[in-house]
């Protein structure tokens, strides 16, 4: 029974990593999809939105090293769930801004939100699994993020001409609270001994 107990604790800490992952670069790529919308809406020139779609990077890269400390000290289940948070908070500014400043606002605390989600995969990968599985897992994080930046492009961009941007941001955010969610419910902070 404990064995079967690990197993589903890993399997699904595992999951909820890479689909946070995964929701990271769907959000990520958005802007460039979104680029036509946004600079007719907001007046924006090129580099006003090249700058707003880069505000994502600075907490990104600066969180990198501190939030690796953090997940060390904090477990994975939890900053999923902080980070996951931030993202979809961030998602929904970002959906629902009425000035560039909003805009870039909510892509600031989506990349400080999306700072440690590869290394939560990370995390999980070694913690609650065998170190001869821990290449395949990264891998598997790896093909995620790349599917999420695949399918924030073309699947985005068709949902926009079907429901517009904002309302594509919004579903793009609600997924995010469904994972968080489903986070805080069904993932294990560690391995169960």
């Amino acid at each position: 029974m404990s064995h079967t107990k690990n197993k589903y604790a890993a399997i699904f800490a595992m999951t909820f990593s890479v689909l946070f992952y995964f929701l990271v670069y769907v959000i990520r790529v958005e802007p460039g999809i979104l680029a036509n919308d946004l600079m007719a809406e907001f007046k924006m020139t090129s580099s006003t939105l090249g700058f707003m779609a880069a505000v994502l990077y600075m907490p990104y890269v600066a969180m990198q090293v501190p939030f690796g400390v953090i997940v060390d000290k904090l477990g994975v289940k939890l900053m999923t769930i902080l980070c996951g948070s931030l993202c979809v908070i961030g998602t929904f500014i970002f959906g629902s801004a009425s000035n560039v400043e909003q805009l870039e606002i909510g892509r600031f605390l989506i990349g400080l939100g999306s700072a440690s989600a590869f290394i939560c995969c990370g995390k999980t990968a070694s913690e609650f699994f065998d170190k001869e599985k821990l290449s395949v897992l990264l891998g598997i994080a790896m093909f995620m993020g790349c599917l999420g930046g695949i399918t924030g492009a073309t699947p985005t961009a068709c949902l926009v001409s079907l429901m517009g941007w904002r309302n594509t941001t919004y579903a793009i955010a609600s997924f995010g609270v469904l994972l968080t969610v489903l986070a805080v419910l069904f993932m294990s902070g560690k391995k169960t001994p």
